[in-house]
């Protein structure tokens, strides 16, 4: 979701001291609902992630730099872009109570901007808490059907 679409809130002063009233407008093509709207999975699943968001940006960080580390620094080694996004989709493979589950494809600088396929990939797991490795599944030769 871009700035643009973010809901505007505009409040209104009443005519009542102290008074406060708050009104949302929604994106352009009327698609938003409040959160009062959606399904009840869908709030639960925010509230997960924003309990979590702290040990799970510590995980993303974490991960990636032991990974880099593992395969030789950033000057012979890149890791896959999701790696780079707070929320590691497409390299995060599980949360559950043993920690945060990564599987990261990586290569020589640029090639991933080139179109090449990766040479390198690592299994990782990290603590719940995202400040620790707990373990070192794999790290070696590209791997298509690790899970």
């Amino acid at each position: 979701m871009t700035w643009s679409k973010i809901l505007l809130a505009i409040l209104v002063v009443g005519s009542f001291p102290n008074t406060v009233v708050a009104q949302w407008f929604g994106e352009q093509n009327g698609s938003y609902q409040p959160p009062s709207v959606r399904g009840k999975s869908s709030l639960k699943k925010v509230e997960q992630i924003e309990e979590m968001g702290p040990s799970r940006q510590r995980a993303v960080n974490l991960a990636r730099s032991t990974v880099i580390r593992l395969n030789g620094g950033l000057s012979s080694y890149r890791p896959d872009k999701c790696m780079y996004s707070s929320s590691a989709e497409g390299c995060l493979r599980s949360v559950d109570k043993n920690g945060f589950l990564f599987i990261v494809n990586g290569g020589k600088p640029g090639w991933q901007e080139l179109g090449y396929r990766p040479n390198r990939t690592s299994k990782i797991l990290v603590a719940p808490d995202g400040r620790s490795v707990s373990r070192i599944y794999y790290n070696g030769g590209y791997r298509s059907n690790l899970r």
